[in-house]
């Protein structure tokens, strides 16, 4: 479900939360933040996944986030998944130009990191994620 369309006061009925984001800025989406801050019970366990073109994974991500909601609900998050995500927020263009601000150097790193995450996730990438929410059940 969209996190947007949850209602909020629903999830301390579940044995498991999962919660998916893209992350932005090094941060996740406002729709998660606002769910967790909204929720008045949580599940002990948590299992987060994400995607991301940034060119390292973050995964405290999570943790930096909502770290404070998991804790005053002794939640633990007991896995994740992540995978590249194509920056679809930015044109191939408007990415150059901003690549053009940066040293030589960095700038070829984002454009060889761009070429990596262009069109992710992928059915590969999709194929993991299935085999991560199997390994949670």
């Amino acid at each position: 479900m969209n996190a947007d369309d949850v209602d909020p006061s629903t999830l301390g009925s579940y044995d498991l939360l999962i919660l998916g984001s893209g992350i932005y800025a090094k941060k996740l989406g406002r729709p998660i933040v606002q769910l967790m801050k909204k929720a008045t019970k949580i599940p002990p366990k948590v299992a987060c996944f994400q995607t991301y073109a940034n060119l390292e994974w973050y995964p405290d991500v999570y943790d930096k986030t909502i770290g404070r909601v998991l804790k005053t609900h002794n939640a633990t998050i007991i896995s994740q998944f992540s995978c590249y995500g194509e920056n679809i927020g930015m044109s191939y263009e408007q990415q150059q130009q901003l690549w053009s601000s940066y040293t030589p150097e960095i700038a070829k790193a984002r454009e060889d990191h761009y070429k990596v995450t262009k069109g992710r996730p992928n059915a590969g990438d999709l194929e993991n994620a299935k085999a991560f929410g199997k390994s949670l059940i």
